[in-house]
């Protein structure tokens, strides 16, 4: 085997004892540094059978450190229950909830509320930046706030179908992204603006990206994967880097046939991580673009309990929490160096 192969199946695992033991239930897993000490956090979502959705913060063994009841979403006379959107801001000191009619920014260090955005019913698709600026989609609008404690509204665009947007790691760009499908073919519509407010760039391809994200450099990586017609024919596994300024494809970085299902760079910018579809972690020098290290969980001991969220990692890829049989673990992953 190459010895740039890991099994992390072979290396122990520590048993969480804490719940929830359900495994599709929507969890986040991140880390922050408090006084030089690393701080291990999961952010999850209790809906009870009166459908309140409260969601919680807790340690790595579930425990709770701090609740957020959720304001009941109500359509006419009607509750709801709303599955609140959670996230974790880029060094996981803030968390973000939305559900549906409002934002909340808390902190995860004190759990204070940090701000909340009241924006009605359709907020989706935020994102906040390294320097804390704020955006959400509404209604086909991308808002921009100045920061996590002021409601001052930076700038607004127009992006009909607007799913998600993402910020450049150096703050100076927003991307958002939709897919759609025209006369029977799957297109990605991307529009990027800076923090004037100024139109930089549209990038339209012929299929949906299931991934699309900035370089440290401003540019973008992308992945295709499956149409969202799930057409073989159309499978692409490998990962691309696209040069925004001269509007043309500056690498290729050769695959194998496996699904990706996210990408992210280290701080430094030395490597990109690609989490591989519940079976581990993949990760690729960001200078020759050649696998460093491959992490994978076998094959036999994950498939029968697969699920979206059966593998996830930190923010820092330190760690990776797993879910397999009924039960969750966690375990620091192995230096890549």
């Amino acid at each position: 085997m190459n010895e740039n192969y890991l099994n992390l199946s072979t290396i122990n695992y520590i048993k969480i004892n804490g719940k929830p033991k359900d495994k599709d239930i929507i969890d986040i897993f991140g880390m922050y540094t408090l006084n030089g000490e690393e701080k291990m956090i999961i952010a999850y979502y209790d809906n009870d059978s009166t459908f309140n959705d409260n969601v919680i913060l807790a340690n790595i063994n579930y425990e709770t450190i701090y609740e957020f009841k959720m304001i009941d979403h109500v359509v006419g006379n009607e509750k709801r229950q709303c599955f609140p959107a959670i996230m974790f801001s880029p060094d996981c000191t803030q968390l973000l909830i939305n559900n549906m009619n409002t934002m909340y920014i808390y902190s995860t260090i004190t759990g204070e509320l940090i701000n909340k955005y009241n924006n009605g019913p359709g907020v989706e698709g935020i994102s906040i930046s390294n320097d804390n600026k704020i955006a959400c989609i509404i209604k086909h609008v991308v808002n921009v706030y100045s920061n996590n404690r002021c409601n001052l509204l930076l700038f607004s665009y127009i992006h009909k179908w607007a799913l998600e947007t993402t910020f450049s790691p150096d703050n100076t760009l927003i991307m958002s992204k939709t897919m759609y499908i025209d006369n029977d073919s799957n297109n990605m519509d991307i529009k990027i603006y800076n923090m004037n407010g100024d139109f930089v760039y549209k990038l339209i391809m012929p299929r949906p990206n299931n991934i699309i994200k900035f370089t440290p450099d401003n540019n973008i990586i992308y992945f295709k994967g499956m149409s969202i017609l799930n057409d073989f024919n159309t499978f692409d596994a490998n990962i691309y880097i696209w040069d925004i300024k001269n509007e043309k494809m500056i690498k290729k970085i050769e695959n194998e046939l496996i699904n990706i299902n996210n990408i992210n760079f280290s701080k430094d910018g030395k490597y990109i991580y690609c989490e591989i579809n519940e079976e581990g972690l993949k990760v690729i020098d960001s200078t020759d673009y050649k696998t460093v290290k491959r992490y994978c969980v076998s094959y036999s001991e994950n498939y029968f309990y697969k699920s979206k969220y059966s593998l996830k990692y930190s923010n820092d890829y330190k760690y990776m929490i797993r879910f397999y049989n009924d039960t969750r673990y966690y375990k620091q992953v192995p230096s890549i160096e």
